[in-house]
């Protein structure tokens, strides 16, 4: 199991993924004079994607290995699935 701190960090990475997620969606529903704001939110959130797995990834080198660089990718994809799909109708979704 991960400490605290491991499981904070994978709790910013996470929601991370769905405000980027949120924030690329809305660029197709966007008017020409919005396009340039909304992609500078898409950039922000995608960077800070990537700020909070490089913390993660810092944070449990100093543990011994016990989370991967492919079980955080895998959180991501899983992440990025549910967001997508949504409850599509299923109960407690």
């Amino acid at each position: 199991m991960c400490c605290e701190a491991c499981l904070a960090f994978l709790e910013q990475y996470k929601r991370a993924i769905h405000a980027y997620c949120e924030a690329s969606q809305s660029l197709a529903s966007t008017s020409e004079g919005e396009f340039t704001d909304r992609w500078q939110r898409t950039e922000t959130a995608r960077k800070n994607v990537d700020r909070y797995r490089n913390d993660f990834l810092a944070h449990q080198h100093s543990h011994e290995p016990r989370i991967s660089g492919a079980m955080l990718d895998a959180v991501a994809a899983q992440m990025s699935e549910d967001f997508i799909l949504g409850d599509q109708g299923q109960p407690g979704g």
